[in-house]
């Protein structure tokens, strides 16, 4: 993946791209290959809420770390 100006994305953005993408999707099972701690405050609350909003409408949701 590329900038419009053609440089590389960095490990972190295609780690949240990869994020937002499986958001979208809303799958049944997220599998983690890295360690969450890389993720910046906002990201990890966008996850949260994520999480938060699987759970509260009663959806299952397994996640492997």
């Amino acid at each position: 993946m590329l900038y419009d100006d053609g440089s590389p994305l960095t490990s972190y953005q295609r780690h949240l791209l990869a994020l937002a993408r499986a958001m979208i999707r809303k799958p049944q099972i997220l599998l983690w290959e890295e360690d969450l701690s890389i993720m910046d405050s906002s990201a990890l609350n966008a996850l949260t809420n994520y999480l938060d909003q699987v759970r509260v409408k009663g959806k299952k949701l397994t996640t492997l770390l």
